[in-house]
């Protein structure tokens, strides 16, 4: 899964704030959308940064806040010589420096050892080159 605040701008103390959610401080109470005065409170920078990492405060050029992040699948099509890796279904054998990838039951194909290694800590499927595999299983 994305990170959806990955593009998030770099914390300023210069910046404008703006409340991303409503929260109470020195007495008051400030709603979502409403300026954030953090140089008449004269709040400490470590305070304004733990309000900004905690998502209370946004930078009002943030626009990430305002612009909905929409994630589009993608789909996997192995072709002719190529394999679809699957961590949930398959899993990587390796014994010296020959990576298999296999199944519970069965194994499919030797990769080279980098590619190997990159599926060993692979989260997603991952769709495995022809290039990369040095032998399907008989």
């Amino acid at each position: 899964m994305a990170n959806k605040y990955a593009d998030r701008l770099p914390f300023s103390t210069r910046a404008k704030f703006v409340v991303n959610k409503p929260f109470k401080i020195n007495g008051r109470d400030y709603q979502r959308g409403e300026d954030f005065p953090h140089q008449r409170l004269a709040l400490a920078s470590r305070k304004l940064r733990t309000l900004y990492d905690a998502r209370l405060l946004s930078m009002k050029d943030d626009e990430l806040e305002t612009v909905p992040v929409v994630e589009t699948p993608i789909e996997l099509t192995a072709e002719e010589g190529e394999f679809i890796y699957d961590p949930e279904v398959h899993m990587v054998e390796h014994e010296n420096s020959e990576y298999w990838v296999a199944d519970d039951n069965y194994s499919y194909i030797r990769v080279r050892a980098s590619v190997g290694k990159k599926l060993d800590m692979a989260m997603d499927k991952v769709l495995i080159a022809a290039d990369d595999i040095l032998a399907w299983a008989e």
